[in-house]
């Protein structure tokens, strides 16, 4: 909360979901699916849906992003990598969401969904990692929403892709 002072009149400026609301003194929170407190097979069919309903869009945002983070050419610090090409990526995210073998909460309303592919699909080093793991962020998504629900399902962001361990991590 900012206290804001024009003139003889003071105002407090709340900031709700990125715009600014004066004169009011309760903020009113939009209650977003809390992963944490979701259970699992919830979690699951929230990313089943969202594989049903992807935006090309949603995609292209996501390969900026791995792309930026240097999962297809190492360059990051982990020194992780994909061992697929872009669409062999692209199949293998398609199903880890329609079909995770791990739906893990993460942060407030974020959830990391990995599959066990069994065959080799990134490296960590000289490690081959069996697993593709995708950070979703539900925020958009509010509490209570059924798992079916397309429309609103549809809206969650993919934050990064990338090759895992079992534990999720890169």
């Amino acid at each position: 909360m900012i206290i804001c002072k024009m003139g003889k009149v003071t105002m407090k400026k709340f900031v709700v979901l990125g715009a600014c609301v004066l004169g009011l003194t309760v903020a009113v929170p939009v209650m977003a699916i809390e992963t944490a407190k979701t259970p699992e097979a919830e979690l699951r069919g929230y990313a089943v849906t969202l594989s049903k309903n992807l935006r090309a869009e949603q995609l292209d945002n996501l390969w900026r992003q791995v792309n930026r983070l240097g999962y297809f050419n190492g360059s990051n610090t982990n020194k992780v990598m994909f061992t697929l090409d872009q669409a062999g990526v692209e199949a293998k995210i398609k199903e880890t969401l329609a079909d995770p073998t791990a739906a893990m909460p993460y942060k407030a309303t974020e959830a990391i969904y990995r599959k066990d592919f069994g065959d080799t699909v990134g490296k960590k080093g000289e490690t081959n990692l069996t697993s593709v793991c995708i950070q979703v962020d539900w925020r958009t998504v509010r509490a209570g929403v059924p798992t079916d629900d397309a429309r609103a399902v549809a809206s969650a962001g993919l934050l990064q892709a990338y090759p895992c361990a079992e534990n999720g991590q890169p």
